[in-house]
């Protein structure tokens, strides 16, 4: 059965029963689901992104990127920033998560839930430009034959993270 409208709501889900409730999604259900959604895990890859993973993701990087003594300093660079970025990123969600379930949805204002949401975007725009101003003289350091590598494995990922 389609909702109200036509349209399936977004992601083609549907409540169990196959109704969707009158106003869209039930109170608690979009937080449920973005915390499902974080806590999901789609194998080996999404657990290196993980910031309790920050450690392993960097000494794979430093591996695979074959990091010579000459370009330890601008490597140590970048590692510093993935840390922060981990760090920051780890706050944040622990952070969101925490104020939204202990207020409950129905305290989180549409204005608290957009002060949240400005306030994670600064951290990782911020978290972004300090990983570019880290990776820019490392990435000068490269042979040719390491920046091929740098091409497919140096990208940020969601909410931070190399």
């Amino acid at each position: 059965m389609m909702p109200q409208g036509g349209m399936m709501p977004q992601g083609g889900m549907m409540p169990q029963g196959g109704m969707m409730p009158q106003g869209g999604m039930m109170p608690g259900e979009m937080m449920r689901m973005m915390m499902g959604m974080m806590s999901a895990s789609n194998g080996p890859a999404e657990l290196m992104m993980s910031p309790s993973h920050v450690e392993g993701r960097i000494a794979f990087l430093q591996a695979e990127l074959k990091v010579t003594d000459a370009q330890q300093p601008q490597w140590k660079a970048v590692a510093d920033a993935m840390r922060a970025n981990a760090k920051l990123a780890e706050q944040t969600m622990g952070g969101m998560g925490g104020a939204m379930m202990s207020a409950g949805p129905a305290a989180m204002t549409p204005s608290k839930r957009i002060d949240q949401a400005e306030q994670m975007l600064s951290g990782r725009l911020e978290g972004l430009r300090q990983l570019k101003a880290a990776i820019e003289p490392f990435y000068a350091t490269l042979s040719d034959a390491q920046k091929a590598v740098a091409d497919k494995l140096l990208v940020p990922a969601p909410m931070g993270m190399m």
